[in-house]
């Protein structure tokens, strides 16, 4: 019934025995693409419709995420849910944020896997920090109801002038309202709060609601607001990943310093196969 192993040989015993069953699986398990390595479930069908999983789905196969990237986020966004259908109140809020609308819930869902691929290339990579992201994406957004809203990316954008009073002070503050909804669901860990608060702060200090700059951003808002970034780019450009190559050149270029930099290395590393067939196509 009882099996012992010396102090000294349990780490070898196990390593040997990890090994052994990750090669069984492996044997045992057919290749699958990333279609069915997409985090599928009775919540996630209750909070994006189809047509969105599909394209989200589309999006990533064009884009070339590692598959082991998938299955991580994936787990993610199942802890993620399984912390917020524990109140149903919360679920339902964050469901009637997240449907019948293009833009937040796009972007929030693919901002997920993006967020978590680049995290895994850093040094705070790890999966506490895979939900923390996974929440933020879902619940950044929590407080705006507009997708235009939603698309504006600084407080200079022209988009904001056609707005009124009213729509400006949403947008200024919806991450404190944001916040405000985060702080009620038990068991979210604070940094998601510092993240959701943080993310539209810039690298420059040309951000909003405080305008700090890259020495005072927090590393995993860091993560978020460049993955943010590129997100935003790729839906304006049409989802087309072929816009990935020039986005990371000029995030290279103005995001060198910091935790940022360690960002901007993480996003080459993710996206460097797309970019090496790009360079080879012109």
């Amino acid at each position: 019934h009882f099996f012992f192993v010396k102090q000294k040989d349990y780490k070898q015993l196990m390593k040997g025995l990890t090994a052994q069953l990750e090669a069984y699986f492996h044997s045992q398990t057919k290749p699958s693409g990333s279609k069915e390595l997409i985090a599928s479930s009775p919540e996630v069908n209750a909070l994006f419709p189809q047509q969105l999983q599909d394209m989200v789905r589309e999006t990533i196969d064009k884009i070339g995420l590692d598959e082991n990237v998938l299955k991580m986020t994936s787990m993610a966004i199942t802890s993620t849910l399984s912390i917020i259908k524990k109140n149903d109140r919360f679920f339902e809020t964050l469901k009637g944020s997240l449907q019948n609308k293009n833009y937040i819930s796009e972007h929030s869902f693919l901002l997920a896997y993006i967020s978590c691929a680049v995290c895994a290339q850093t040094p705070w990579r790890g999966a506490s920090n895979n939900m923390k992201l996974t929440l933020a994406a879902f619940f950044h957004d929590i407080a705006l109801t507009e997708d235009s809203h939603a698309m504006i990316m600084k407080l200079n954008d022209p988009e904001m002038e056609e707005f009124s009073p009213t729509e400006k002070k949403i947008v200024k503050e919806h991450m404190f309202e944001a916040k405000k909804v985060i702080d009620q669901i038990a068991g979210i860990p604070e940094d998601v709060e510092k993240i959701i608060v943080q993310h539209h702060e810039c690298f420059d200090g040309s951000g909003f609601p405080r305008g700090v700059d890259y020495k005072q951003i927090e590393p995993l808002s860091a993560v978020f607001t460049v993955c943010l970034e590129l997100v935003h780019y790729l839906y304006q450009g049409g989802l087309e990943p072929e816009l990935i190559g020039d986005i990371v050149s000029e995030f290279r270029e103005k995001y060198n310093k910091g935790n940022f930099k360690h960002v901007v290395e993480a996003l080459g590393k993710v996206f460097k196969q797309g970019l090496i067939e790009q360079d080879k196509t012109g």
